[in-house]
């Protein structure tokens, strides 16, 4: 699945998002540094979001290793933190299909001063969906793979949410659709907002 999700040194994904209210926004992955070391590949990226006059950036850690690739934490413009432990599966480095990819973590939220804010468990399951080819902005995209992520976080209060989410990925190429907030439940995979590549 490395292939599909190449996090190289330089590189911008760029996004159009739009949801059912009619709201729209722009959101930008750049990879800022790569290292690579005993084979494994790790890399910093800045993200930034911007909707109406509002621009948030943050900073994140992935790793690619054996188990594919991993979000290690990310911190905000304001200082406040989230650390993924263990690491998030993002992308399992093989997925197979008809074959449900299980894993767990926990996610903690800090402040400033290092304090834990509030936390929550998190199971999220992962599965191939059917090739498709994809036309996006009058680009076309061949043999897209797309990953099916559905997780609940459970906080410490006892209460959880359960969210499901797509990603279309190229090969060579990266992330090119994400369709979020899909009903969990639902036969149908249509969310209340999506995001196209933008090149």
């Amino acid at each position: 699945m490395q292939a599909y999700f190449p996090l190289k040194n330089r590189t911008c994904w760029n996004y159009e998002w739009e949801n059912n209210r009619g709201d729209r926004w722009r959101a930008s992955m750049n990879i800022a540094n790569e290292y690579q070391d005993q084979g494994l590949t790790l890399v910093l990226a800045i993200d930034t979001m911007q909707m109406y006059a509002l621009t948030e950036v943050s900073r994140s850690a992935y790793l690619w290793d054996a188990q594919g690739l991993k979000h290690l934490y990310r911190i905000s413009a304001s200082g406040d933190s989230t650390a993924f432990e263990p690491p998030r599966i993002v992308l399992p480095a093989r997925l197979e299909s008809g074959k449900i990819a299980k894993s767990a973590h926990r996610w903690t939220v800090y402040s400033t001063m290092n304090e834990a804010r509030f936390a929550a468990d998190v199971h999220q399951q992962q599965k191939l969906l059917p090739v498709q080819d994809l036309n996006i902005g009058g680009k076309s995209y061949s043999n897209c793979v797309g990953v099916e992520t559905i997780w609940t976080d459970t906080h410490s209060d006892g209460s959880s949410q359960t969210r499901r989410k797509i990603v279309w990925y190229a090969k060579n190429k990266g992330p090119v659709k994400v369709v979020s907030n899909i009903p969990p439940t639902s036969p149908k995979t249509d969310g209340e907002a999506v995001g196209v590549l933008v090149e």
